[in-house]
């Protein structure tokens, strides 16, 4: 088994993680350049920043993708507007958090409620407290994710905070609590 690393994103700290985990994250703008890394049987904590190769630089941009005030083809960010992030960060940042998961079209009449408790490159599992059970779902099957203002631009949510999953189709899980 390899090494273990954790990161530390202001008060929230990670689980131990294996350098792919940790590359992951840092992929997935779960680590940034002022995160905090300790590496396993250590007490001290440096700077993502300062890692040799975790952290890559940002690529300049080309001049020909400007839009002629040098400034590139993006549109500026308005401060206190929150900075893009993909869906896997999201639902990283949100593990062990409990979410709202509706089917596409269904209006969001009847919400479940359940709380992400694993995420894999490809998907995500949720369990499901009534009945009990736990759901796999591919990144695939997502339509829309909401989140509520309070949402927290960096670290996990604190409570309070809503996600609402929006996916192709919801499991039968009534079908589950039946058949015992």
């Amino acid at each position: 088994m390899g090494t273990k690393y954790r990161y530390r994103n202001g008060d929230v700290v990670s689980g131990w993680l294996l350098v792919d985990a940790l590359r992951e994250a840092v992929r997935s703008k779960v680590v940034l350049a002022g995160s905090h890394i300790q590496q396993a049987g250590s007490e001290s904590w440096v700077l993502a920043s300062t890692v040799p190769g975790l952290i890559a630089a940002e690529p300049a941009v080309d001049a020909a993708a400007s839009n002629g005030d040098g400034n590139g083809s993006r549109a500026e960010q308005r401060p206190g507007q929150r900075s893009p992030e993909t869906i896997h960060h999201l639902l990283h940042r949100s593990i062990r958090t409990n979410v709202q998961m509706c089917a596409h079209d269904s209006g969001h009449k009847n919400p479940l409620t359940g709380m992400i408790v694993g995420l894999t490159a490809d998907g995500f599992m949720i369990e499901f407290a009534d009945p009990a059970a736990i759901a796999y779902f591919p990144l695939t099957r997502i339509r829309a994710v909401t989140i509520s203002a309070r949402f927290p631009v960096n670290g996990s949510p604190r409570g309070g905070e809503g996600l609402l999953i929006d996916v192709d189709s919801l499991p039968d899980i009534s079908a589950l609590a039946t058949s015992e």
